[in-house]
């Protein structure tokens, strides 16, 4: 049966040189999932749901409201296979890679 293992990443760019990392070192592509999640800042920075306005003050242009808006999010990369060889090296290499922070690591 497949062990699923997970590595969260704070960027897409990290994910992929891990996911090729995984792939030199022997992990079959077709073991590896990445996917993408993306985050924006709400009301604290650049709020999107009704600007940033004063009363009276304007609301300013739109680009003045939502020049700030914080952009994030993670990548989650998982890698599920069976061969405990394999997943003693999937844990080695995740070990090597520091975690996004706020995240916790996860076994």
């Amino acid at each position: 049966m497949d062990t699923p293992m997970v590595k969260i990443l704070s960027d897409a760019a990290q994910a992929e040189s891990l996911r090729q990392e995984l792939i030199q070192a022997g992990v079959p592509a077709g073991a590896i999932a990445v996917e993408v999640q993306g985050d924006e800042a709400g009301a604290m920075k650049g709020n999107f749901v009704n600007g940033d306005f004063e009363p009276g003050r304007g609301a300013g242009s739109y680009e003045e409201s939502f020049r700030n808006v914080l952009h994030g999010g993670v990548s989650i990369l998982t890698v599920s296979v069976s061969e405990e060889a394999l997943c003693r090296l999937t844990r080695e290499i995740f070990a090597r890679r520091p975690t996004a922070p706020g995240v916790a690591a996860i076994q």
